[in-house]
């Protein structure tokens, strides 16, 4: 196990904390200095628990809603579970769970499987129908009266789920405005309004639109929102789901949060497309998203890589506004998952280095602060939060091949006498291609056991604080309350 030391030294005003390299790797050397400043009165939201969110895949997963991996999950801040968890939606029936062995849950198991992690759940509804009728039932499998069941179930129980209709069923558009998609917000519409109808405070969300080039591009959201929206259309809609893919290599994964946030950029043009549409600022939801995972040989996924740009691309989700995101998904690091599955080589339920990112979040607040940098959001990335008690975290993610020191000041808030707890991630070997992750200390710890916590560095002894980041890292610095 590679062990790192970590030096806490006093300057003058100012408490320096500096990261030293891997014994066996050469010592890193202080690099570019940035300045960060965060703003503790400025709150610019609060980040609900169910912000962060993973799919549950219902069918093909042979370890979902394992125990090992539920003691994982709940080492993380994820406090929403999708389920059928995407194409599965389509092929699940929930009035007949277990058709064909199709899949071997059932939505009272997804809500108890939540529970046990203080979270809530998205369910599907069926859009395309593939399966024959609920058992008993004259209706279709796809009809609005098995949504309207559905949410009567729910309430039943004490189920407290939000909808979602379908899942990418706009993979049929081939050209821009392609009528092809039109029936998707007329079937929308039918059980959006049965599902009003069966519990008035349920909230119905979609498309689930498939990615970028479509609900943008092809102008999927467009056309959904002139049909559901409350200024020319039937007004069910109470929320947008949408995905969002991109990357498959370090080189064009690492400025994909930056993008997301741009001028120009996706979050702008959905929130032009929805004030075009509707008068309500609804609310905007993520329900899948991966950046640099994927099916093709060699993608970042399993890497550090992917580790750095989920931990980013979590911050620019928060900063931008989404009323939550729900990463794709929890099992097949050689694809998507951030835990191993079956075949890959290593124990089902071991850890991706990108589950370590999710941990890292979970030591942030709920109040996000704004954040002002000098640094280069190419290379430095920074994010702050702060708890009721008042104690304030700095998340900083180096994408360099260089060590880079920053020097992190506040207003309203002055860390001199307080305890500085450092949380970290980095690769085994110090490069982005790394498979194995070194976490607060300790490689690849199992994610079923308690995780490894902070060092207690100091108590700060400046008005300031200078952090050197290794390269291809990331760290949570928390400043306690007094």
């Amino acid at each position: 196990m590679s062990k790192y030391r970590f030096l806490a030294t006093v300057a003058l005003g100012c408490a320096s904390v500096v990261g030293i390299g891997m014994r066996a790797a050469p010592s890193v050397e202080s690099g570019p200095h940035d300045c960060i400043t965060i703003d503790a009165r400025a709150v610019t939201r609060t980040l609900s628990p169910s912000f962060y969110g993973v799919n549950y895949v219902g069918s093909w997963d042979a370890h979902e809603g394992s125990a090992a991996g539920a003691r994982a999950l709940a080492q993380t801040p994820i406090g929403l579970l999708r389920f059928p968890g995407g194409d599965p939606g389509d092929w699940y029936d929930w009035q007949d769970p277990y058709y064909k062995h199709w899949s071997t849950t059932t939505p009272l198991d997804v809500w108890r499987y939540a529970r046990r992690l203080g979270a809530t759940v998205l369910f599907q509804t069926n859009y395309q129908g593939h399966l024959p009728h609920p058992p008993h039932q004259p209706y279709g499998v796809n009809a609005p009266e098995n949504a309207a069941a559905w949410v009567r179930y729910n309430r039943t129980h004490g189920i407290a789920a939000v909808m979602e209709v379908g899942n990418e069923e706009d993979i049929t558009m081939h050209r821009v405005r392609d009528s092809s998609f039109q029936p998707y917000a007329r079937l929308f519409t039918a059980q959006a309004r049965a599902m009003h109808a069966a519990d008035p405070r349920v909230r119905v969300f979609g498309p689930a639109a498939t990615n970028e080039y479509s609900w943008r591009g092809l102008g999927a959201l467009d056309m959904f929102l002139q049909a559901t929206g409350n200024r020319t259309g039937s007004g069910q809609i109470d929320g947008v789901s949408l995905h969002f893919y991109a990357g498959s290599t370090w080189d064009d994964s690492k400025g994909v949060a930056q993008y997301w946030s741009s001028p120009n950029g996706p979050w702008a043009f959905i929130q032009k497309t929805i004030r075009a549409h509707d008068t309500r600022a609804l609310p905007v939801l993520i329900s899948e998203w991966n950046v640099g995972g994927g099916k093709a040989p060699g993608n970042l996924n399993p890497t550090l890589g992917h580790a750095l740009v989920t931990a980013d691309m979590v911050g620019a989700f928060a900063e931008s506004g989404v009323m939550g995101q729900v990463y794709f998904d929890i099992h097949g690091s050689r694809t998507w998952g951030f835990l191993y599955g079956d075949g890959e080589g290593r124990r089902p339920d071991s850890a991706a280095p990108t589950y370590y990112a999710l941990a890292l979040w979970g030591h942030m607040g709920a109040y996000l602060l704004h954040v002002a940098t000098s640094a280069d959001p190419a290379t430095v990335s920074a994010y702050a939060t702060k708890r009721p008690s008042g104690a304030v975290q700095a998340l900083v993610i180096n994408k360099g091949d260089r060590a880079r020191t920053l020097c992190i000041r506040f207003t309203h808030f002055d860390p001199y006498g307080r305890v500085l707890r450092v949380y970290d991630l980095r690769g085994r070997h110090g490069r982005v291609a790394d498979l194995d992750a070194v976490y607060n200390g300790v490689t690849m710890p199992a994610p079923w056991r308690p995780l490894p916590g902070p060092r207690v560095v100091s108590r700060v002894a400046g008005h300031s604080i200078t952090y050197t980041l290794t390269p291809y890292s990331a760290a949570v610095l928390d400043i306690s309350a007094r």
